[in-house]
């Protein structure tokens, strides 16, 4: 289904969000690692959260327990000035080096009516 670009506004909060979340390097199948814990952390998914409409984190820990983070909190650093989260491994390259996105490049224009769903192995 085509959305008629007239009646998108650049302004508008989830498309903003879209566009952060493409632009951002954390993707489903990546792994981090917590600076101040030292915890592993598999990234689930990125979405944006319903009601701010930002966009967020959905990691899981080596125990199962799944956490939900902002995109800003996420990424920013820390008290000490150090990144808060340090990827470690990058599972979402294809096997020419690019990397996959999220979402389409137009997915502003386009519907985005995929159906995704998630495992979480613990």
């Amino acid at each position: 289904m085509i959305l008629d670009s007239s009646k998108m506004s650049p302004k508008d909060p989830k498309d903003e969000a879209l566009y952060q979340l493409t632009a951002c390097e954390v993707r489903a199948g990546q792994k981090w690692k917590h600076y101040k814990t030292g915890g592993i952390y598999t990234i689930v998914a990125t979405g944006i959260g319903e009601a701010t409409l930002s966009p967020v984190v959905v990691y899981v820990d080596r125990e199962g327990v799944v956490w939900v983070r902002s995109l800003a909190t996420f990424i920013s650093d820390n008290d000490e000035g150090k990144p808060r989260f340090m990827l470690l491994e990058d599972e979402t390259r294809s096997e020419c080096g690019e990397q996959t996105q999220p979402f389409p490049k137009n997915y502003g224009f386009e519907a985005l009516d995929n159906d995704v769903h998630w495992r979480i192995d613990g």
